[in-house]
């Protein structure tokens, strides 16, 4: 429990974090690197680079202090959070490392803003979100029956566009949940480097499939692992892979109708849920949306065909922005707001998985509100950073 003395030193902080807050994670995180290099192998070095981590920490932080009266209100960030870091290896010991420098970024960047009450009052929030992030963890982790990085077959490796491939992962007797996904581990120019990858295959207790876009290089860090995935990897490795995680799936035991929207690799957590859905809940309503360039980068294309014809309660939407001369969609456009109304409109409170990029996400996610659809009636996975 946090002093009421403590609360309102918090809440004063929150202009201050308004205005400093990206400066403060930006020197922590310079602090945490050059005291301990060996974190290089934990975080990823192209969100460092583009500072979208540095941004996600300094909106965690205006979070916690904006709800500091009733953190209870940040619970679900918590917990999605909490997979992440046990998905790629966060121990209970980096905690008290990331707390004091996080506490000395402080005081650099604030100078007297920064007096002993301000401090001790971060100390004891750190205190507490820290140990519930550690309990969290290690509950997963029980859970799981799987800790760290274990070491899995490639058994199959599918080419399924251009730019997208498929590996199968030897996974007997372990099982998942649809939309959850697993880290991937790949040691590369001296460090090791990690990625979340969706499950993309129904829970057959058999094997993991995950099927990974190509994201081109550029100066830095960027498409460092799924280069080396695509180009170093074959049938017969062992890949590292942690656990399954995440948070983001829909309700099992409601019959709503239930809408994917997704476009480009943000469709692989929904073949799961679509291929899980039409087993658990075959009578339910179910509409596919799916955007992309055309039918050489359209994912899945003849597996969500396949499920539509043995399904009749499955529709499938296709958007193509650049559809070639003999393909068949459903509208040549992106999913703007006039489609996701179309598809929306005519359904009674319908359950709304969205994947795909952060600007996609948020694109769609405006759609619907404008359609007046709430926030409990959405989910989405996108693979930003978390703190």
């Amino acid at each position: 429990m946090l002093s009421q003395t403590t609360i309102n030193t918090i809440k004063a902080t929150v202009p201050v974090l308004e205005e400093h807050g990206l400066t403060i994670t930006t020197r922590f995180y310079e602090l945490l690197f050059s005291n301990h290099p060996e974190l290089w192998n934990v975080f990823n070095h192209a969100n460092q680079a583009r500072f979208t981590q540095q941004e996600a920490l300094a909106k965690a932080l205006h979070a916690a202090a904006s709800h500091i009266e009733q953190l209870g209100n940040i619970a679900p960030a918590v917990e999605k959070i909490a997979h992440k870091h046990r998905s790629i290896g966060v121990k209970a010991e980096h905690y008290p490392i990331v707390g004091h420098f996080l506490i000395v970024a402080m005081k650099d960047v604030l100078g007297e803003g920064a007096n002993k009450e301000v401090i001790r009052a971060w100390e004891d929030v750190y205190g507490i979100l820290s140990q519930q992030f550690i309990e969290i963890e290690s509950a997963l982790e029980k859970e799981a029956n799987w800790s760290g990085f274990l070491p899995l077959k490639v058994t199959k490796i599918i080419r399924e566009t251009s730019d997208m491939t498929s590996f199968y992962l030897q996974a007997e007797n372990r099982t998942f949940l649809p939309g959850q996904y697993v880290s991937v581990k790949v040691h590369v120019n001296g460090y090791d480097h990690i990625r979340q990858y969706s499950l993309s295959n129904e829970n057959d207790q058999r094997a993991y499939r995950i099927s990974v876009k190509r994201e081109q290089p550029a100066d830095g860090p960027n498409g460092i692992v799924s280069q080396y995935m695509h180009h170093h990897v074959n049938v017969g490795d062992a890949l590292y892979v942690s656990a399954p995680a995440g948070t983001v799936r829909y309700h099992q035991e409601i019959e709503t109708p239930l809408v994917f929207i997704s476009a480009g690799s943000g469709v692989t957590p929904m073949i799961s849920m679509l291929k899980s859905v039409t087993t658990d809940q075959p009578k339910r309503e179910v509409h596919f949306v799916y955007g992309t360039t055309d039918s050489t980068t359209h994912v899945f294309k003849e597996e969500v065909e396949d499920i539509v014809q043995t399904h009749p309660e499955v529709k499938q939407h296709i958007f193509y922005t650049s559809p070639l001369k003999t393909d068949t969609y459903t509208r040549k456009s992106k999913i703007n707001q006039e489609a996701v109304s179309e598809i929306i409109s005519p359904l009674s409170d319908p359950e709304i998985m969205i994947g795909g990029s952060k600007p996609f996400i948020h694109d769609v996610y405006t759609s619907l509100k404008a359609c007046g659809v709430e926030d409990r009636q959405i989910r989405y996975e996108s693979f930003e950073p978390q703190i």
